[in-house]
């Protein structure tokens, strides 16, 4: 989990930007760092999994023509750099922030579909004054934007009120609230700040935003299950995300999701650690299972 930010610069960016950090620091404790131009400022607070010598961000080329801060997890970085074999490039990491930078350099949007992961990104391109925005398909990670005169996004909603004074509350989403203790995922509690729709890319140029479907859910073709199609798949799933450099571990509570992906973890990590939450009520306790 990592946290980012950012903006389409503003007359107090210097103070906005520190009050950012601070605020994602908790999706991001390992390290932070921000990159600022005339145009944007880009923010990242990092928690280190992957490479954790290397791969800081915002990450750029040598010559700050792009720059990209990221929040997630790509799996299939081995298809990936192999597309990008083509193009001779030197990495300095083995991190997937690299190859996903390079991926959009080369490939630009139409990549966007073929990462399998989840994901929430900015890719700034200097010389374009154009910013790309992208959240994977189911939306595991989160993302937030306003569109005014300015232009903002970032990881959680609390980090775009610090961004943007002028919020107004949204009386749907009071009323969405106390119907269901929740807010639906079209809806924020702020008139003004808007869910970063899931399997969707967006690219902002000029104070114009478009926003583009690049994944639906597809409909399922027939009704019976294949039991075995759907070990394989279960299998791979939790196999492809078990790539780490820090220790690994799974949430056990009494569910069967859980424990599905217990039992396939510890069929590719032996040394699997698992942990349980407890509570001395009763009801909310799980962890004598």
């Amino acid at each position: 989990m990592c946290g980012i930010a950012g903006f389409t610069n503003q007359l107090d960016k210097e103070n906005i930007t520190l009050s950012a950090q601070e605020s994602l620091r908790l999706r991001g404790p390992d390290e932070s760092f921000y990159f600022t131009d005339s145009n944007i400022t880009l923010i990242n607070t990092r928690l280190k999994v992957r490479d954790l010598n290397h791969g800081s961000q915002p990450f750029s080329d040598s010559r700050k023509k792009y720059t990209l801060v990221y929040n997630g997890e790509i799996y299939n970085t081995d298809y990936l750099k192999t597309k990008l074999s083509q193009f001779k490039i030197s990495f300095t990491s083995t991190s997937d922030t690299e190859i996903l930078f390079w991926s959009l350099v080369h490939f630009g949007t139409e990549i966007i579909k073929e990462i399998d992961g989840m994901f929430a990104f900015a890719f700034y391109n200097n010389e374009k004054n154009q910013i790309i925005i992208a959240r994977d398909r189911y939306g595991v990670k989160p993302l937030f934007f306003k569109k005014d005169d300015h232009f903002s996004f970032a990881s959680d909603i609390k980090t775009l009120t610090l961004i943007n004074k002028e919020k107004k509350i949204n009386p749907n989403g009071i009323i969405d609230f106390l119907s269901h203790n929740y807010i639906s995922d079209k809806l924020t509690i702020f008139e003004d700040i808007h869910v970063f729709p899931q399997g969707h890319y967006a690219v902002y140029t000029d104070q114009s935003l478009t926003l583009n479907e690049y994944w639906d859910l597809p409909k399922p073709i027939k009704n019976e299950v294949d039991y075995e199609k759907v070990d394989e798949l279960l299998s791979k799933a939790t196999e492809r995300q078990l790539v780490s450099d820090r220790p690994l571990g799974v949430f056990l509570s009494s569910g069967i999701d859980s424990a599905t992906i217990a039992y396939y973890a510890k069929q590719r990590n032996s040394e699997l650690n698992t942990y349980s939450v407890g509570f001395q009520n009763k009801y909310f306790d799980l962890s004598k299972y």
